[in-house]
């Protein structure tokens, strides 16, 4: 039996907002505690002089991971919960990441979309297709199922949902392709463009002129927020989603619908909740339907750029 590592978290953290944006220059005496779990993550404690909390952190060359995180708002998928720090000549990023624990109190590891039995649920279907849009259109790495996890909602029975998590850096010089084995499972009756245009509930082509131009102003709020050093990444996400767009097969008769954006509001989940994972039969998921968003907030400004009525885009609630 593998020796599991018990982490005791505080039951009050000051916890960030986790909305991608960055925490500044972090030093050696921010990190409180500094510990290596056995799935190869290393876990962090971290004190600044206005939050106390416990995430995932890792070294990298970019903000792009948190930029994607928050980009991922507009698709209506769920998001990780990210910052960035400058420490030392480099950057880190840290991710909000759950503890889950089993009934012998012992962390348990994530499960992986490729690690799940049959699904034959429209909802988790519809969601995990979204996921794969989102993942090809930003041109984030690799596609397979383990760049997805399955997490359980604390708020609605323990309801499992798909959420992407391996999303290191935007690759706008190289086209990573979305595997035929992902193809055969979750496109079985319609295309990647067929889920994208769903998504944004886009029939027409004469639609996709005034979603460009509603979308850009949001995917700017955003990487501005986040980092403006990567405003350049706009221009190429708009230019994929137009792409992808004129490619799908649209009616060329006009209509006159106007693009209205409707999103779900996210739930904050509880880092100190205990959830029994044991209980959870990977096999045998059921009843998805219901599935409700567990994520960290969306920024406020965000939010009301997504409700003012000149940036309204139709998204899939579903």
């Amino acid at each position: 039996m593998s020796n599991t590592i018990h982490i005791k978290i505080k039951p009050k953290q000051i916890i960030p907002p986790w909305d991608g944006s960055c925490l500044g220059l972090l030093n050696k005496h921010n990190f409180i505690e500094i510990i290596k779990l056995e799935n190869k993550l290393t876990m962090y404690h971290i004190k600044t002089d206005k939050y106390d909390f416990y995430c995932y952190g890792r070294k990298s060359n970019s903000s792009h991971q948190c930029i994607c995180d928050e980009l991922k708002v507009i698709f209506g998928i769920r998001k990780l919960g990210t910052h960035w720090c400058k420490y030392g000549q480099g950057l880190s990023v840290y991710i909000f990441w759950p503890i889950r624990y089993n009934t012998f109190g012992q962390i348990q590891d994530e499960l992986k979309l490729n690690q799940l039995g049959y699904v034959d649920e429209s909802n988790f279907v519809k969601q995990v297709q979204n996921i794969f849009v989102f993942r090809d259109l930003i041109n984030v790495g690799v596609n397979f199922e383990n760049t997805i996890i399955v997490r359980q909602s604390y708020q609605n029975n323990k309801k499992p949902y798909p959420i992407s998590y391996k999303e290191t850096t935007i690759n706008p010089h190289k086209h990573i392709y979305i595997p035929n084995t992902v193809y055969s499972r979750w496109f079985k009756s319609n295309t990647i463009n067929d889920a994208l245009c769903r998504i944004f509930n886009i029939t027409h082509y004469n639609q996709i002129a005034d979603l460009i131009f509603k979308i850009r102003s949001v995917i700017q709020d955003i990487i501005n927020r986040v980092d403006n050093q990567n405003i350049w990444l706009e221009n190429y996400i708009i230019e994929r989603l137009h792409e992808r767009l004129n490619q799908s097969k649209l009616s060329y008769t006009n209509i006159n619908n106007e693009i209205i954006l409707q999103y779900s509001e996210p739930i904050t989940p509880n880092p100190t909740d205990f959830i029994d994972l044991d209980e959870f039969d990977k096999n045998k998921i059921i009843n998805l339907a219901d599935c409700i968003l567990d994520q960290c907030p969306i920024n406020a400004k965000t939010k009301s750029l997504l409700h003012h009525p000149k940036n309204k885009i139709p998204l899939d609630k579903n």
